[in-house]
């Protein structure tokens, strides 16, 4: 039974991405992902020494990382009391990301920790790979989920990246929003696939550029704002890539 809730980072910024980028916000990265995707940005949550996942897309990402230098484990009263500190009055946002915060989401001290900041009336987004299905109650503390299918660009097979009851799950809530990773024109047709099958509205859908940095993002952006034009998605822009890079944590 967990006790304790596993973290990396507990830092203030701004959502740099979604249909909330700008707001003001707590970001709660939790360790440990049930993936493994080549371009994750956040390989020292769950890329450590001993595993034989492949993470290859940039030379700088090819370590692996020693688990005890990157771990905090928290209780949710002290977790809960580290988000209030930093939030003082003037933030009224938090965002679980990781990782994959939702292994977790069943467990006593998540939920205390739901409570807990209901209780102080935050505003909570969880950032999700869209397989793992949150529980009754832990959904119902939750105000908005922001589901980022995996597409064959991660080097995922479907098998683990596509979860369909759990998929099917979200696309029916109208708290959740999709935001894809757009490398190539090709992950459109995928994306359209996904949004036939599983009935998702074209309003629900940002489209968001891959890219560590800001010439990265602009290579794709032009070309994902005509998609977005042609079927009625959104944009998505990185923000905190644009302001401080693809390197840096805790901003």
């Amino acid at each position: 039974m967990l006790t304790s809730l596993p973290i990396s980072e507990v830092f203030s910024s701004i959502q740099g991405e979604g249909i909330t980028a700008g707001v003001p916000v707590i970001f709660v990265r939790f360790m440990g992902c049930n993936l493994h995707c080549k371009f994750c940005d956040t390989p020292y949550t769950w890329n450590f020494q001993g595993t034989n996942f492949k993470h290859d897309t940039k030379t700088w990402e090819k370590v692996k990382y020693n688990k005890a230098d990157e771990l905090t484990t928290y209780s949710a009263t002290d977790l809960a009391n580290k988000i209030f500190d930093l939030a003082g009055n003037s933030i009224h946002s938090v965002v679980f990301t990781g990782g994959e915060p939702m292994l977790y989401n069943k467990s006593k001290p998540f939920l205390q920790l739901l409570k807990l900041l209901k209780t102080y009336r935050f505003r909570i987004e969880v950032e999700t790979n869209g397989t793992i299905m949150p529980s009754e109650e832990a959904s119902s503390l939750i105000d908005q989920f922001n589901v980022s299918l995996k597409l064959s660009n991660s080097g995922m097979p479907e098998r683990m990246r596509i979860i369909e009851k759990t998929a099917l799950f979200f696309a029916k809530n109208p708290k959740a929003i999709f935001k894809f990773v757009v490398m190539e024109e090709k992950d459109i047709d995928e994306i359209k696939k996904l949004q036939n099958s599983l009935n998702i509205p074209p309003g629900k859908i940002l489209l968001m550029p891959e890219g560590r940095t800001e010439e990265e993002i602009k290579g794709h952006a032009k070309k994902i704002v005509k998609i977005c034009l042609e079927n009625g998605y959104t944009f998505c822009n990185r923000l905190h890539i644009w302001l401080w890079g693809g390197e840096v944590r805790g901003v």
